[in-house]
């Protein structure tokens, strides 16, 4: 595998991880406009562009 081909898979990855966690309510992930999205948890806020 290439760089690419790892980008690709570990972006995958991340996004099945996030929305698993959402699904069971780890957090709520706030769509912020096109492609960007906020997760707040206790303590810390991330925003993230998909």
């Amino acid at each position: 595998m290439n760089h690419k081909d790892w980008d690709f898979v570990n972006r995958r990855l991340v996004a099945k991880m996030l929305s698993e966690m959402e699904y069971e309510q780890v957090f709520h992930a706030e769509s912020q406009g096109d492609d960007h999205y906020c997760i707040n948890l206790p303590g810390s806020t991330m925003a993230l562009h998909r």
